[in-house]
């Protein structure tokens, strides 16, 4: 009997190490997909109107666009790109249609450049 629970250790310990990280994600994909259905839910500006808000900022094309939760506020962010090649983020609240925040998207330092000179 003993030698039948030191073979079946290794087992079990397997399948608690397999079953465990995917029940883990499964839980947190379902709380992510119930956050982004409360969002949803929130916003009652719909992203067509958020990207017309956007485009009435800037000559732009929009890049993306997702609902957010910001500072307790549900929230558009919008990336798009000028004329001139800035990119730019729009922040409009979901509920109001008010431009609550414009950014310029910063570039890295060593953005574009080729780290190897040889």
């Amino acid at each position: 009997m003993k030698n039948l629970r030191t073979r079946m250790f290794p087992m079990m310990l397997l399948t608690m190490l397999i079953v465990t990280p995917s029940s883990l994600l499964a839980d947190q994909q379902e709380a992510e997909g119930e956050h982004r259905a409360a969002l949803v839910s929130k916003a009652t500006i719909p992203i067509e109107d958020a990207i017309q808000v956007a485009r009435e900022q800037f000559d732009v094309t929009v890049i993306e666009a997702e609902l957010e939760e910001e500072d307790g506020k549900t929230v558009w962010e919008i990336e798009l790109v000028t004329k001139d090649g800035k990119i730019m983020e729009v922040h409009v609240d979901a509920i109001t249609g008010e431009v609550l925040e414009i950014e310029e998207e910063q570039e890295t330092e060593n953005a574009g450049q080729n780290e190897d000179k040889n």
